[in-house]
């Protein structure tokens, strides 16, 4: 392992001082609840936005950041209770998602705005971004949505039983290969969203791929490519581990984290692509890997020796946060343009939020995964 530095968080707490303040997750939190990130008018009204630009504008509606927004907005009301901005947001992502559900249909990808580039995303339909706004839409209790989304959902499965990542919309798509229309371990994230909706009822076909999907990757644990595919396999062994009631798979996670964090940098941080040092850090991918080391901590998969590393991922997540609470995609000290990511707000909130916890010695408990975006 490389080493990392032991940051004043750390030394304070160890020295019996008083801690430097962590970084605020309720200024995150206030960011998320009254940012510009909801659409507030036109035929996308109530769609939450992938990020906003260096101007404030928002390139395209995220259908996979909704889903992701209506699970944080449900979690956030449980721990902090709800207010009446936060309800009023949850309702208008609620309205824009059964629009775009209607007639058993599912929005684009990126639901593009203001005069943006067309995306090549909109050629393929995902069963990873719907599986997202399915989960969303099970946290906010809505049935006859969820009910239609699993119906749709069951377009996925192959003629060999296995599911999908994606569908291409038409032929010119059939060549393009990105991780995220190929199978692969990520697809443990889309299943446990899948299996949130057990009281729903998933249809057997449905569920009988997500099993075997559940066979296909829990094992496979290559650590080579990008870290935020991996960073969902991981997550996806967690989610599945308590939906499933087998904490094992949280062992399996705990084990293959351990192998990540082979890759740590010294600056704490983590790079995009493993094992390539040398790639630029992103602090989706930051904000996920203390999310999950903070979480396995909790729950008793990773020892106190572990400290100092979640120390340096919560050093490194400091360099992406703005002053309004926004967070950064890029490091906004050394990238030429950056955004305020929607989806990165919300896993460094939570990121904080399980960090802060282990600072305080607050207990977690494993339901915190039913929130977990």
């Amino acid at each position: 392992m490389s080493h990392v530095r032991v940051l004043p968080y750390l030394e304070a707490q160890r020295r019996g001082q008083t801690a430097p303040r962590l970084p605020s997750s309720a200024r995150m939190g206030d960011w998320l609840a009254r940012a510009p990130i909801v659409v507030a008018e036109g035929p996308e009204r109530g769609g939450v936005v992938g990020w906003l630009d260096e101007d404030g504008v928002a390139p395209f509606v995220y259908g996979e950041a909704s889903g992701y927004y209506l699970t944080f907005l449900t979690w956030l009301a449980r721990e902090t209770g709800i207010s009446f901005t936060t309800w009023a947001r949850r309702e208008a992502v609620l309205s824009w998602c059964r629009r775009r559900l209607e007639g058993n249909r599912v929005p684009p990808t990126r639901c593009i705005l203001n005069g943006y580039a067309p995306d090549w995303r909109n050629g393929f339909q995902f069963s990873f971004d719907l599986a997202m706004v399915l989960r969303g839409l099970v946290h906010a209790g809505c049935e006859s949505p969820s009910r239609s989304l699993l119906a749709y959902l069951c377009r996925f499965v192959s003629p060999a039983g296995t599911l999908r990542a994606a569908l291409p919309l038409n032929k010119k798509f059939a060549d393009v290969h990105r991780w995220s229309v190929e199978p692969g371990p990520y697809q443990l994230k889309t299943v446990a969203a899948i299996l949130s909706a057990s009281d729903f009822g998933i249809p057997w076909a449905l569920r009988t791929a997500v099993g075997r999907s559940i066979d296909r990757w829990w094992r496979r644990t290559d650590l080579a490519g990008e870290a935020h595919p991996l960073l969902y396999s991981i997550e996806g062994l967690m989610l599945c581990g308590y939906y499933l009631g087998d904490p094992s798979l949280w062992r399996t996670a705990a084990e293959t984290y351990a192998r990540l964090l082979d890759y740590q940098a010294a600056d704490g941080g983590l790079a995009a692509s493993v094992p390539d040092s040398g790639s630029v850090q992103r602090s989706d991918v930051i904000a996920q890997t203390l999310r999950i080391g903070c979480l396995l901590r909790h729950l008793g998969h990773l020892k106190p020796n572990w400290d100092s590393r979640l120390e340096g991922l919560a050093s490194a997540l400091d360099r992406f946060l703005l002053a309004d609470g926004a967070v950064s995609f890029l490091d906004p000290q050394v990238a030429a343009s950056t955004h305020r990511n929607t989806w990165c707000a919300m896993f460094a909130h939570q990121a904080y939020w399980l960090y802060g916890g282990l600072l305080s010695g607050a207990a977690v408990p494993a339901s915190f995964l039913d929130g977990m975006v």
